[in-house]
């Protein structure tokens, strides 16, 4: 087969619902910023973050989702290591470190 395999393949569609309310989530409750504001800080156009939050873009390109992840400050390692797993989404960077001091 050439291309992608149909999406009735995998799971996307439970993965992207997930990925798109953690992305709103961020965005609107933690961070409080507007699409214009993500759009400013991640390059990626306030329509394409619209469609990705309203569910018109069900398979957003990595690279649109690691921009975004990156300017809401977000570790989405989990989900790139497993389609099927349990999505857990992180702060990029922890603000307690008192587990990374050695003894």
């Amino acid at each position: 087969m050439v291309g992608r395999a149909p999406k009735s393949q995998f799971p996307l569609i439970d993965r992207s619902r997930l990925v798109k309310d953690a992305l709103r989530h961020q965005r609107e409750d933690v961070l409080k910023i507007s699409r214009s504001e993500l759009s400013r800080r991640s390059g990626v156009s306030a329509s394409s973050i619209q469609a990705i939050e309203d569910g018109r873009t069900v398979d957003p390109g990595l690279f649109t989702v690691a921009r975004l992840a990156v300017a809401m400050h977000l570790d989405l390692s989990a989900v790139m290591r497993t389609l099927e797993g349990p999505l857990r989404i992180a702060p990029l960077h922890r603000t307690d470190r008192s587990h990374d001091l050695l003894p």
